[in-house]
């Protein structure tokens, strides 16, 4: 009788050990995937041109607006000139936001020049040289027009440092930059 108790023991302790066994073995899983996350397109123009691929561009396409007595095409006391950037997000799968700033610090001896910048589509304007805005996905249009003014008034106080600009070229920067809006 001791013997087939051990017996029945000894079958009782493999079969609580095959039952736990077989208890942690349903808690395990392994499972291996790969999933492929596509990364949103980041594809801005500005004018026209990829800023992937060019991070400095040249604007000369000014309109002037001369009176009557200054060659057409020049920039003079009493005229203007404006251009427009163009800025196409619509190839972009995110909202971003645009700063643009105008650094006119090789002006500042000029008083009687100065910018403006509006934005064509809202008709807001910078109260300085510095322009921010936002373009959401759900925009009904991911181009913005932006028309940046520069005005040389004809002021007699500032004959002097006009005629300083006589024959050069008058150069300033225009500082784009773009981001993911957060």
């Amino acid at each position: 009788m001791k013997k087939v108790l051990w017996i029945f023991a000894l079958f009782s302790l493999l079969a609580t050990i095959f039952a736990i066994q077989d208890t942690f073995s349903l808690f395990e899983t392994n499972v291996t995937a790969t999933k492929d996350l596509e990364v949103g397109r980041w594809k801005i123009y500005l004018n026209g041109e990829d800023i992937s691929l060019e991070e400095t561009l040249s604007l000369d396409d000014f309109v002037y607006t001369n009176p009557t007595h200054i060659e057409s095409g020049y920039f003079a006391p009493g005229s203007s000139a404006e251009f427009e950037i163009e800025i196409d997000a619509s190839e972009t799968d995110v909202a971003i936001d645009y700063d643009i700033l105008v650094d006119a610090s090789s002006l500042e001896p000029y008083p009687n020049i100065d910018f403006s910048i509006i934005d064509m589509d809202t008709n807001q304007s910078a109260s300085n040289n510095h322009f921010t805005g936002i373009m959401n996905l759900t925009d009904a249009s991911r181009v913005k027009r932006i028309k940046i003014s520069i005005n040389w008034e004809n002021d007699s106080d500032y004959d002097e440092n006009d005629t300083l600009l006589v024959g050069q070229e008058i150069k300033f920067m225009i500082d784009v930059h773009f981001s993911q809006h957060i």
